[in-house]
């Protein structure tokens, strides 16, 4: 299923409310209501207006813009402040956004069981994983619903029991 330029737009439009809902909070309120914000509002100095939900800055536009001095086109600051909210606005997207669009194949899909025999990788939280040991499972102790949720692995150290969720395959 394609998303047209519409749905992209109407989910932008989302995100950008909910991430202003969630960091404005009372704000948005006072904004929804029509009421002066707080003296202690962070939003205060840009003059903040509600359209559509959304929380638009520098008040309602009375007239277009008239021309503009070329060390304000050029403003360092400005465009330092630009890359900053861009970063930011990556930022959030990357984190909240993005993983709802992975599907999670590994908890819908069925997966092999562990048998005797395996060779496999065994977890351990103390090191990275590229250090975690190897090892070869020599019995399995599968659950009520016959998927392994133990099993014994030996190991250069010795024969562990482990549970099933630190081995990996």
């Amino acid at each position: 299923m394609a998303l047209s330029a519409a749905n992209l737009e109407e989910a932008l439009m989302a995100l950008c409310k909910q991430a202003q809902v969630e960091s404005f909070k009372e704000d948005y309120k006072d904004l929804e209501a029509n009421r002066a914000l707080s003296p202690n509002s962070s939003l205060l100095q840009v003059q903040p207006v509600l359209v559509d939900g959304i929380i638009r800055v520098g008040g309602w536009l009375t007239k277009a813009p008239g021309h503009f001095e070329e060390r304000e086109i050029n403003s360092r600051k400005r465009w330092r402040m630009a890359q900053a909210l861009a970063d930011m606005i990556w930022r959030r997207w990357h984190k909240e956004y993005l993983p709802t669009l992975t599907i999670r194949s590994k908890w819908n899909k069925e997966q092999r069981n562990l048998k005797e025999g395996d060779l496999t990788l065994l977890k351990t939280d103390d090191v990275p994983w590229s250090h975690w040991p190897l090892g070869r499972i020599l019995k399995t102790f599968p659950g009520s619903d016959g998927i392994v949720c133990m099993a014994e692995v030996k190991t250069s150290n010795g024969t562990l029991m482990r549970p099933a969720t630190k081995l990996c395959m």
